[in-house]
């Protein structure tokens, strides 16, 4: 019965698509830009293939974001068949489609959306108690002060660049990115499809999603904009698995 349904939608969505039925753009930044759904797109000159890209980049991150419950994940995948949404976006030359799907419309067994636990419920743990040694009067009474070195953010006038050094992890920067109308390239695949890389932000995030680092424009040198400091090379410098590139440029 699944393999039949996903042919016809496999057939019926280039009709489909061809009446140019666009989501509105006030629905699309509600979507990429509220809390209250998950959401992921693909482009493509396919529209099925497409479709199904975008399906499932959204399951994956819906499943991802329920790791931290006890969920079995035939209820998940049921929950996301039954509610997804597929709308076709405005782009040139490609077929692009948003899936989406209202957050309080994934349902499990206790009738509670999927989300990430948060940090209330859990149970809060009393630090242990070091005993500290007598002070004999050979040691000295006071404690000795090392000072420690906070990174400082560079000052900048572009106002884009000022919210995206406040954000804290992909999220958030998705979120300025998105906003603020910078085309973005593919995160974890560097300056792949930029004629001009060297006028791109690049945006640095750990394994976990934190934001890392902020590189301003440049060629081989930049400026990590949360630091200071700077980097030379960064492709190089963050080349493996522990960190993701993400590449993002203003629109001339």
């Amino acid at each position: 019965m699944n393999g039949l349904k996903s042919t016809l939608i496999t057939l019926l969505l280039p009709c489909l698509l061809s009446a140019q039925n666009y989501l509105s753009e006030e629905k699309e930044i509600e979507i990429k830009t509220s809390e209250s759904y998950y959401w992921d797109e693909c482009s493509g000159f396919d529209a099925a293939a497409a479709r199904q890209c975008a399906f499932t980049s959204l399951r994956d991150r819906i499943i991802e974001d329920a790791v931290n419950q006890t969920i079995k994940q035939e209820e998940v995948l049921k929950a996301i068949d039954m509610g997804a949404h597929f709308d076709n976006l405005q782009q040139k030359g490609k077929i692009k489609i948003l899936a989406w799907i209202a957050k309080d419309s994934v349902f499990v067994t206790t009738q509670k959306p999927i989300m990430k636990m948060q940090a209330e419920t859990k149970p809060q743990q009393t630090p242990p108690v070091i005993q500290q040694p007598p002070v004999t009067e050979e040691e000295p009474s006071t404690p000795v002060l090392v000072p420690t070195l906070t990174p400082v953010p560079v000052a900048t006038d572009n106002p884009v660049l000022k919210e995206l050094i406040e954000c804290k992890n992909f999220k958030d920067v998705k979120r300025v990115a998105t906003m603020n109308g910078l085309v973005k390239g593919t995160i974890g695949r560097g300056s792949e499809g930029f004629s001009n890389p060297e006028k791109c932000i690049i945006a640095v995030f750990t394994g976990d999603g934190t934001l890392s680092a902020l590189l301003d424009v440049g060629s081989n040198s930049r400026t990590d904009m949360l630091s200071g400091k700077t980097v030379q090379n960064p492709e190089q410098y963050y080349k493996g698995d522990e960190y993701n590139l993400w590449y993002l440029q203003q629109k001339e």
